[in-house]
């Protein structure tokens, strides 16, 4: 039932009465600038503007609006049909209200959301590290703010990505670069 209640579209102008619009564009800041800019103008006021970016800032994409508290990230993992895990990105400005139709949203369709700080690599760099042996910290000062349970999830989502035993061959880990890293400036 919810997937008949979700329209893929190419015309902005029919997504004027909608809750939430998550945008799936390319990984270009100037490109979902300019597109959070027009959907400001089209998606009622009350609707949430989410980004499925997996490396952009979403406080970025929440300043080209008016509207920064209706504003999250919505980070699907790929292939999106196989991938259980889903960050919803809470960046500076975002509400409560926002997350928590987000977070929502991401489990109603059978994803498990965790709840991330916008910063940079959200929690999927971070976790992929850890997955690749490195450790992570649950500190209250670090980054993330996903609860200790929702790390759990996170990491029982990337353990199904590995190779089922030992003897089978693994994927190698990605190579995080400091530059993938950093904020634009």
């Amino acid at each position: 039932a919810t997937l008949s209640r979700i329209t893929a579209t190419d015309h902005l102008g029919r997504l004027a009465e909608c809750d939430l619009v998550i945008e799936s564009v390319v990984e270009d800041l100037a490109v979902k600038r300019e597109l959070f800019a027009e959907l400001e103008q089209i998606v009622k006021p009350e609707g949430i503007l989410a980004s499925n970016t997996s490396t952009l800032p979403v406080i970025e994409l929440a300043m080209a609006t008016q509207r920064p508290d209706r504003v999250v990230g919505i980070h699907f993992f790929n292939p999106a049909p196989m991938m259980k895990l889903v960050e919803v990105v809470r960046a500076e400005q975002s509400s409560d209200a926002a997350v928590r139709t987000a977070l929502a949203l991401s489990a109603r369709i059978g994803k498990e959301p965790i709840d991330v700080r916008d910063a940079p690599g959200f929690a999927s760099s971070r976790l992929g590290i850890a997955s690749a042996g490195s450790p992570i910290s649950t500190s209250p000062h670090s980054p993330m703010t996903a609860s200790h349970a929702a790390y759990q999830r996170a990491g029982r989502a990337l353990r199904s990505m590995r190779a089922p035993s030992a003897h089978a061959p693994r994927a190698r880990p990605p190579t995080i670069s400091p530059a993938a890293l950093a904020w634009p400036t």
